[in-house]
């Protein structure tokens, strides 16, 4: 991928089940993180770069009552 001047770097947003437990488990393995795991509004999550610096974001969205993601395609706000 070549990086534009002034051009945002994209970022990969990788949707897991349990940002906490990878935040831990890449952490032992020597991973630097850019951020804690936090709450935002769609879900939990935190930063990391890759080797060439490109940002990651590791997310896992909110559940709903009936312990479907509530941010993602397919749930009732898309009408499906």
């Amino acid at each position: 991928m070549t990086k534009v001047a002034g051009a945002s770097a994209p970022v990969f947003v990788l949707n897991i089940d349990d940002v906490d437990a990878a935040y831990a488990r890449l952490q032992a393995r020597g991973v630097a993180f850019e951020s804690q795991p936090g709450d935002e509004f769609y879900g939990r999550a935190v930063d990391l770069r890759d080797p060439d610096g490109y940002r990651l974001c590791l997310v896992s969205a909110h559940r709903r009552e009936d312990n479907r993601p509530c941010c993602t395609a397919g749930g009732p706000e898309s009408g499906s």
